[in-house]
């Protein structure tokens, strides 16, 4: 929550690839903008974190590039990105 806003992030598979989804909400649970999606890649956006940002929202998530995503995976390459929603 921040300044009156709820933030919510999630990762979504529904357009076929692991993509960083962000919607806003009022105090009282209703949604003040459609949901967005913030990332567009080949890489699987993953995990996303989310945290107050002057009177925005700050977002970290995991960008996971190649092989198979599991816990034992060797194959792929991780990132760490991070984006402000204002």
């Amino acid at each position: 929550m921040n300044h009156g806003q709820v933030g919510l992030a999630w990762s979504d598979d529904s357009d076929g690839q692991d993509e960083i989804y962000f919607q806003r909400f009022d105090r009282a649970a209703m949604p003040t903008e459609p949901s967005r999606r913030l990332t567009q890649n080949r890489s699987s956006s993953l995990i996303p974190a989310i945290r107050p940002w002057r009177s925005g929202f700050a977002l970290a998530w995991n960008e996971y590039v190649g092989g198979r995503r599991s816990h034992d995976d060797v194959d792929g390459q991780s990132e760490i990105a991070v984006a402000v929603v204002p």
